[in-house]
C-alpha cells in the first residue's frame, strides 16, 4: 500500500506542510507575503524538486494549491491533525483536525499524524491514545498512515532516546505503515530501531539541521537499514531571504536545491 510513495528502493520526501512558520519565514523584517505570494513560492520550490521526490507531504492551504496548478501526479500525504498543539502545562497535545475520509476527498493517497511525545510524562497515553484510533481509522479508508515523533522536554522531564520512544510506543500497541523519526543519533541508534521495526519502514526527518548536517544524517542512517527521508526546513529554507531578491532566488532555484538532493539521492 506504501509502495505508491516509493522511488527505487527508498521513500525520497519532500516536507512541505509548513503553514504559519512557512509565512514568517516569508515575512523575515518585511511585509507578510500575500496568500498569492506564499502560493508561487512553494509552486516554484515545487517545480524544481517534483521530479525527483516521491511524494511530498503538503498543507491544504498553499502547497495543495500550489501542486494543484502545477497539474502535478506526485502522491501527496496531508496531515491529520491542526498545526501546532494545545500547551497543558508544559506538555503539547496534539488535536485533531480531520479524518482520512476527508483527506482522501481532497486527493490525499497517505495521510500524515504528528505527535509530540515524552513517554515520561501524563499526556504519552493520550497522545498515543489518538494515534491508535487514526491508525485503525486509516486501515479502515485504506489510507497509508504515516506517523511522525517529535521529541520534546517537559521542564526538567527528558523524553529519552528516539529508540525507547519508539519501543514504548510499540509495547503500547500503536502501528503505522511508515515511521517518521528524528535522526537516532549514530549508526548503532539507527541499526537499534531498524531491528525494532521490523518490516515496518523507517525515514529520518530534517529536524531543524542545516543541510550539511542532514546529508551526512541521512547516509548514516540509510547505511544502517532507514528506508528514505522526509527533507523539510534543511532543503529549502534560504528561500525566506532569497525570495524578495529575483537573480539570488532564481540560482539557489536552478543551481542550489537540484544539487542537494541530487546529494541526498547518492
Amino acid at each position: 500500500m506504501v509502495d505508491v510513495f516509493k522511488k527505487g528502493n527508498i521513500f525520497p520526501m519532500l516536507a512541505f506542510d509548513h503553514r504559519s512558520s512557512f509565512v514568517k519565514l516569508l515575512t523575515g523584517n518585511g511585509a507578510e507575503p500575500t496568500v498569492e505570494e506564499i502560493v508561487q513560492v512553494k509552486q516554484d520550490i515545487l517545480r524544481v524538486v517534483a521530479p525527483n521526490m516521491s511524494r511530498t507531504r503538503i498543507d491544504k492551504d498553499y502547497s495543495l494549491p500550489a501542486l494543484k496548478s502545477m497539474h502535478s501526479l506526485v502522491p501527496y500525504l496531508l496531515p491529520l491533525e491542526k498545526t501546532g498543539y494545545t500547551d497543558k502545562e508544559g506538555e503539547r497535545i496534539t488535536e485533531i483536525l480531520a479524518t482520512p475520509k476527508q483527506l482522501i476527498e481532497k486527493g490525499a493517497q497517505g495521510a500524515k499524524l504528528l505527535l509530540y511525545m515524552n513517554h515520561n510524562v501524563p499526556s504519552w497515553s493520550a497522545q498515543i491514545k489518538t494515534a491508535k484510533n487514526q491508525a485503525f481509522l486509516c486501515k479502515e479508508a485504506n489510507l497509508p498512515f504515516f506517523l511522525e515523533f517529535v521529541l520534546y522536554t517537559v521542564g526538567d522531564t527528558k523524553p529519552g532516546t528516539v529508540f525507547e520512544t519508539v519501543q514504548k510506543a510499540i509495547e503500547d500497541g500503536l502501528t503505522c505503515d511508515v515511521w517518521k523519526l528524528p535522526y537516532p543519533g549514530s549508526k548503532e541508534e539507527c541499526e537499534k530501531i531498524t531491528t525494532l521495526v521490523g518490516s515496518t519502514p523507517w525515514i529520518v526527518l530534517t529536524g531543524g539541521t542545516t543541510f550539511e548536517e542532514f546529508n551526512t544524517q541521512y547516509h548514516v542512517a540509510k547505511d544502517a537499514g532507514c528506508s528514505g527521508f522526509l527533507a523539510g526546513r534543511a532543503l529549502w529554507q534560504e528561500v525566506g531571504t532569497l525570495w524578495r531578491q529575483e537573480k539570488e532566488y532564481k540560482d539557489f532555484l536552478n543551481q542550489e536545491l537540484p544539487r542537494r538532493f541530487r546529494a541526498l539521492l547518492l
